[in-house]
């Protein structure tokens, strides 16, 4: 019995520490026209994580910017 305790204290442990969850990267495309468009891409994993990948999708070009934030 101790054992079963002792293992389901672990497994509940490690699931909260693990922190992963759903995040959504929005972004926004400004064109040089002036015109937008909005998109959004649905991250699973750690929020610093999936900062860095959000934070990679932003891009500025002479025909427009793309601004990514999570949401």
């Amino acid at each position: 019995m101790r054992k079963l305790t002792t293992i389901l204290a672990l497994l509940a442990v490690v699931s909260l520490g693990s922190c992963k969850k759903d995040y959504t990267c929005e972004c926004t495309t400004t064109y040089s026209d002036g015109t937008k468009a909005t998109s959004s891409i649905t991250y699973n994993g750690k929020k610093k994580d999936v900062k860095e990948s959000c934070d990679a999708l932003s891009v500025s070009t002479s025909a427009g910017s793309v601004s990514c934030d999570i949401k």
